[in-house]
């Protein structure tokens, strides 16, 4: 198995593919309590763990009083 972190590429390393991200999604939006905005699908903001929670978790803290 090979070694994840915060910074691997997901998808050029091939650890996820099109319909992985379908299923990192539904998790994303299940852990966060909110749906992912349309303007945020986009591959750049799937790219790494980094980017994840950069474009995920940030969004969640900055629009807790929602």
């Amino acid at each position: 198995m090979e070694t994840v972190d915060e910074t691997t590429p997901l998808f050029d390393s091939g650890l996820i593919d099109s319909l992985a991200v379908l299923e990192l999604m539904a998790f994303i939006e299940e852990a966060t309590g909110r749906p992912i905005p349309r303007r945020m699908i986009h591959m750049k903001h799937f790219a790494t763990v980094d980017r994840i929670c950069a474009a995920f978790w940030h969004c969640e803290v900055e629009h807790a009083d929602l």
